[in-house]
């Protein structure tokens, strides 16, 4: 009687179907019966696989160095890697016959191994610390072209470092010479606080001073201005009254001429009026009183007339027995007298 089996894969699996040493089918997801007297069933995953590592290094002064991360592939060819490692499964289809299925990572991850002690090996340890994301790119390239890769069938499609650290002596040794380096810096930085507060200190000092000093200069040049401006003034002042003296002298001797010409004048004018009376008096004397009579009263006017006429009257008031005054000439009178005030 044969025994037979039943084995069905996922569509995430690349089965080979193996039967006496030959492939009798080989594809994802398969499904059929097979006699495991005969037949051998071999069962790769081809989904994207996660390979966690985590290992260490040495830097050029010696010092160790841990790696840790994921690194992402997958199986391209499944039948190329079936020739390398075993992943035959046992006759209940369950479990594989061989551990090689569990060495798969270890295989894609020694590859990045090497690469990243080469780097590494060239390198101080601060150094090495800080070139994850460097060494990332680097040996993500040579994995994608890794050539033993592609031998067994594996495409590497991701990379990613987590960390890259000292172990803990080191690690707590670079902890105290940082927080040492910071206390230092500290130290450094409240130094040139003081340093900076020092000389802002001294420069707003001499700031002060030669403010101090340019006011100084200012009231020194503003007080010689003002003497200046005062000297200026009075020799103005002085030159102003020199020249009022000088005016007042002028002007005084234009009046004494003056005065000297009025005089000299009214003396002209004296002995031109005394010339006229004397040629006047000495021509009336010449003429008869009764012409000079006759004379005085031709230039006389109507109240003087009337006057001469009562004076003659009153001189032969002997010979006059009354005189009557009518009011008519009365009022001319006061009239005349009026208009000659």
């Amino acid at each position: 009687m044969i025994l037979l089996n039943y084995y069905k894969a996922d569509p995430a699996t690349h089965v080979l179907k193996v039967k006496n040493g030959k492939n009798a089918a080989s594809g994802r997801g398969l499904s059929f019966f097979y006699n495991a007297a005969v037949t051998s069933v071999v069962a790769i995953p081809v989904n994207v696989q996660e390979a966690h590592y985590i290992f260490s290094l040495q830097s050029h002064d010696f010092q160790k160095v841990v790696v840790q991360g994921q690194l992402i592939f997958k199986v391209v060819d499944a039948e190329r890697l079936a020739e390398v490692m075993n992943f035959t499964l046992k006759p209940n289809g369950e479990a594989y016959v061989s551990e090689d299925p569990l060495k798969l990572n270890d295989k894609v991850v020694k590859p990045f191994q090497q690469i990243a002690q080469k780097r590494v090996m060239g390198l101080e340890l601060k150094d090495a610390l800080n070139i994850g994301a460097a060494l990332r790119d680097e040996a993500l390239a040579a994995l994608i072209s890794h050539e033993g890769l592609q031998n067994i069938g594996i495409a590497v499609t991701d990379l990613i470092i987590d960390d890259i650290k000292p172990n803990q002596e080191t690690q707590r040794a670079l902890e105290a010479e940082a927080r040492e380096l910071l206390l230092q810096k500290a130290d450094d930085a409240i130094y040139r606080r003081r340093k900076a507060a020092v000389e802002q200190e001294g420069t707003i000092k001499d700031a002060e001073l030669a403010n101090e000093l340019a006011v100084q200069l200012k009231e020194q040049e503003i007080a010689r201005n003002q003497l200046d401006n005062e000297q200026q003034l009075s020799q103005a002042r002085a030159e102003n009254d020199q020249l009022e003296l000088a005016a007042k002298i002028d002007l005084e001797r234009v009046r004494n001429e003056q005065v000297e010409l009025e005089a000299a004048n009214d003396h002209i004018r004296a002995d031109v009026k005394a010339y006229s009376i004397k040629a006047q008096l000495e021509a009336a004397a010449s003429l008869p009183a009764e012409q000079l009579r006759m004379l005085a009263l031709a230039k006389m006017g109507p109240g003087e007339l009337i006057a001469s006429a009562i004076e003659q009257l009153a001189m032969n008031a002997d010979k006059v027995g009354n005189i009557n005054f009518s009011p008519e000439l009365l009022s001319s009178l006061q009239q005349a007298q009026g208009t000659e005030a």
